[in-house]
Formats: structure tokens, sequence, C-alpha cells
């Protein structure tokens, strides 16, 4: 009995797929950055503005009218 331990530094030594798989997508997101550089999100406009869209309810009630 030199040493009834060695299964368990034998498993304690190990890299799980998941350990792998967060090396390799750090290293790849490291690498995507300085190659392509990051892209800053910008805001969205709205398709049509509130002046706009109230302007439309205006016209469509004056045609309801005529109508």
């Amino acid at each position: 009995m030199s040493n009834r331990f060695t299964a368990l530094e034998a498993a304690r030594d190990e890299v799980t797929p998941e350990d792998l798989w967060k090396g390799t997508k750090t290293v790849l997101l490291e690498v995507a950055t300085e190659t392509i550089g990051s892209v800053k999100s910008q805001k969205k406009k709205n398709w049509i503005s509130d002046d706009t869209y109230a302007e439309k309810q205006k016209a469509k009630i004056r045609t309801d009218i005529k109508n």
C-alpha cells in the first residue's frame, strides 16, 4: 500500500468537457474581439414617430367625418 489514493489523484487531474468548452469559448471570444473588434449596439428608432402617428390619426378622423 504505497499510495491508496492514486485513483482520487487521477480523477482530480482529469479535465471535464465543460472545462474544455469554457477554455475554448474564452479563447475564441478573445481572438474574435481582437480580430473583428466589438460592435456597439445601436438604439433602434421607432418606425414611425409619435408626432407622425398623431397626424395620421387626425387625417383618418377627418376622412371618416367627410364620409
